[in-house]
């Protein structure tokens, strides 16, 4: 039901110009996304998005909230 009504919501916000800010898969931009913790990860190359903790919106080409975000710092360079 709630998830119903979510959608529902959010098909009528998207007719306005509202949209989410793109996160998984994408690498870590400061004026889109907001880093909430830095997380060592060697699979991943540094500033990967790993995990989203709050979802981001714009509206037309406006930000209206930045998405919070855990990011990938990567492997560590051995000397």
């Amino acid at each position: 039901g709630v998830d119903l009504v979510r959608k529902g919501l959010m098909i009528q916000l998207e007719k306005f110009g509202l949209r989410e800010v793109d996160v998984l898969g994408k690498t870590f931009d400061p004026s889109e996304h907001e880093a909430l913790t830095m997380v060592d990860n060697q699979s991943q190359k540094a500033g990967a998005i790993l995990e989203i903790h709050r979802r981001g919106y714009w509206l037309g080409d406006r930000l209206l909230r930045p998405a919070l975000v855990t990011v990938a710092k990567g492997p560590q360079e051995t000397t």
